[in-house]
């Protein structure tokens, strides 16, 4: 089992804020090259309003960790509720608006590509050679190991889980 806690994330700027990059795969892949099947990332908001990027051919998933968003989606406006993932497709036109320092964490996965996406408080997974990426949202337990908030778990092995937390589960095949 892997841990990454907030000081390894690869942490780039962007126009409204920075974004800590959680967890890529395959691994090498990038984001600049849209060559990933997921990826995992949280993002500091500066800015009071942004313009989502376009990522046709992918599905999204956000919520807000801290701070409050706003989504507004084909003229509809949706605040988004801390512990709830708002899902939807990355070739929607998106923009937000939030209170500043607002974080977000986000999950985008290609299409065709299957995933279970889920918070949860405990959790138990039995299944050996699934990979599982587990994001403490609060203080929380993995196979015995301690997870701080924000802290996040990269395994193969059968999931134990205790304290809350997004799942992500990549399904085999995919």
């Amino acid at each position: 089992m892997e841990i990454r806690r907030e000081q390894d994330y690869i942490v780039n700027r962007w126009s409204g804020g920075i974004t800590r990059e959680l967890f890529i795969w395959p691994k090498g892949s990038s984001l600049a090259k849209r060559d990933f099947a997921i990826r995992i990332s949280s993002a500091v908001i500066d800015s009071t309003g942004s313009d989502f990027s376009d990522f046709s051919g992918f599905v999204r998933y956000i919520m807000p960790l801290q701070g409050t968003i706003d989504l507004y989606r084909q003229g509809e406006k949706m605040r988004l509720e801390p512990g709830k993932l708002f899902r939807f497709s990355g070739s929607d036109k998106v923009s937000s608006t939030n209170t500043p320092g607002a974080i977000d964490f986000n999950v985008i996965v290609k299409e065709g590509v299957e995933v279970d996406v889920c918070v949860t408080g405990d959790f138990r997974s039995s299944v050996p050679g699934v990979k599982t990426i587990v994001f403490a949202l609060g203080d929380a337990v993995i196979n015995g190991t301690p997870l701080h908030p924000h802290a996040t778990a990269i395994t193969l092995a059968p999931v134990a889980l205790q304290g809350q937390a997004v799942v992500i589960t990549l399904n085999p095949g995919s």
